[in-house]
Formats: C-alpha cells, structure tokens, sequence
C-alpha cells in the first residue's frame, strides 16, 4: 500500500526526503510517474507530482510546499465529492511530517 496521506510536510527538508523515498520506489518498480491533470485541484491546490501505484492501481500526487501552504500528499480521486482530503493532521515524529487520520 502507498503511504498515508500527508497534509502538510514539518519542513522543506522532510518534503526533499519523502520525495526522494519515493522516486527510489518509482526506480524500483513500485510506482510510476504519470501525467498531472491540470483541472485537478481539490481545495484549489492545483499541480505537483502524479504517481501510479502500481500494486493497486491508485494515483497519488505529492505537491511541494510554497509558504504558508506546507505540500501534500494524496490520492487522487476524480468522484464528485470525495476530493476533499483528510480533515486532521496529527504529526508523525518518525518521519517528520504531519500524518492525516483515515477518514
């Protein structure tokens, strides 16, 4: 499974490593990078990286942080209505970034 959702990375430096942790796994197999859809933009946040999980088929986006937005990382989901994202942000220490409970 992809990793949870993250709204909002602690710091420019935690954003570079998920990034980086990511590109390896893409390197690996275990995603791949595909095209964004510019309309795309739940919450008006619009752009970033888009990835496929290849597993379960999924598509996940990372957006970089730009003050005072602090980046994301979601799935995409195209239905009316569930683009909203998670509503909490409770921080994971072990990864220094803020971890979005399920829903």
């Amino acid at each position: 499974m992809p990793p949870s959702p993250i709204n909002g990375f602690v710091d420019e430096l935690s954003y570079r490593v998920f990034l980086a942790d990511l590109i390896s796994a893409a390197d690996l197999g275990e995603y791949r990078e595909v095209p964004p859809d510019p309309d795309y933009g739940p919450r008006m946040i619009y752009g970033g990286r888009w990835f496929e999980h290849r597993a379960t088929g999924q598509i996940w986006r990372i957006v970089p942080p730009q003050a005072p937005f602090m980046g994301v990382w979601e799935r995409v989901i195209r239905t009316a209505g569930q683009g909203d994202g998670p509503t909490t942000v409770p921080v994971d220490p072990s990864r220094g970034v803020k971890r979005a409970e399920p829903a």
